[in-house]
């Protein structure tokens, strides 16, 4: 069971995917996971609650979104949870969350006045007992998204806040989301393979195997302390020299 690994229960999970090359090679594959997980999630979420990150990433240049599956850019599984089960989203158009389950208010009334900032979706995650499953990602380069709410928390000198105004076409409503960006001139890219080596090293990342498809277990609090240490030691400790 997804809310219960390595003989620990948890509150909270979230799912991250990425099945575009699975998809390519073996789509029967896919559409049998999904109908697994449209199965199990139901039970689940009676004592658990589940998030996607129905994120929109286009939103950057658009400044466009909606509540159609049209907007979410984070791929086929959580397009198809979505049409099967009733999740609720948030109300930010980047960093958008799909939940269903036992605590949905509690995410659901997070204010996210930043992407990745203290009263963020992902901070409260990232600071909670949280299971991150992740489905066809590569876990020796994957930063759970927790990594930019440790540069958030850290105030590393190469990001800084902008804020994105837009729309909403279905609600008709502006809508914003205030995100510390990367500062292009000082020519530094995210290296996400750092905090995933330490993890692995110590086991505290688990990987199955589904039929070829990598599963990955983890606990985001420890991708969370691990990040804001090596942060603290050097605040361009996540980062490598993009040329």
């Amino acid at each position: 069971m997804f809310n219960q690994v390595d003989g620990k229960k948890y509150r909270f999970v979230i799912i991250f995917s990425d099945l575009f090359h699975y998809l390519l090679k073996d789509k029967l594959l896919i559409v049998n996971l999904c109908d697994k997980l449209v199965d199990l999630i139901p039970s689940l979420s009676k004592d658990t609650t589940i998030i996607l990150p129905t994120f929109n990433l286009k939103f950057y240049k658009t400044l466009v979104t909606g509540n159609s599956a049209c907007y979410i850019t984070t791929g086929f599984l959580n397009k198809t949870l979505l049409k099967h089960l009733h999740f609720q989203r948030t109300k930010k158009p980047i960093g958008n969350y799909s939940v269903i389950g036992l605590d949905s208010k509690k995410i659901l009334n997070i204010q996210q006045n930043s992407l990745f900032g203290k009263d963020s979706v992902i901070n409260f995650l990232s600071t909670q007992s949280t299971l991150g499953v992740g489905i066809g990602i590569d876990p020796k380069n994957f930063g759970w998204t927790t990594i930019h709410s440790c540069e958030e928390e850290i105030k590393v000198p190469y990001r800084y806040y902008k804020r994105f105004e837009g729309y909403n076409i279905d609600t008709k409503q502006k809508v914003f989301e205030n995100v510390y960006v990367r500062d292009l001139k000082m020519k530094y890219v995210c290296d996400e393979s750092i905090i995933p080596k330490y993890l692995l090293e110590k086991k505290k990342i688990l990987n199955f195997s589904y039929h070829g498809l990598n599963i990955s277990f983890t606990n985001l609090r420890d991708h969370y302390l691990t990040g804001i240490n090596i942060l603290k030691k050097d605040k361009y400790g996540l980062v490598k020299k993009s040329y």
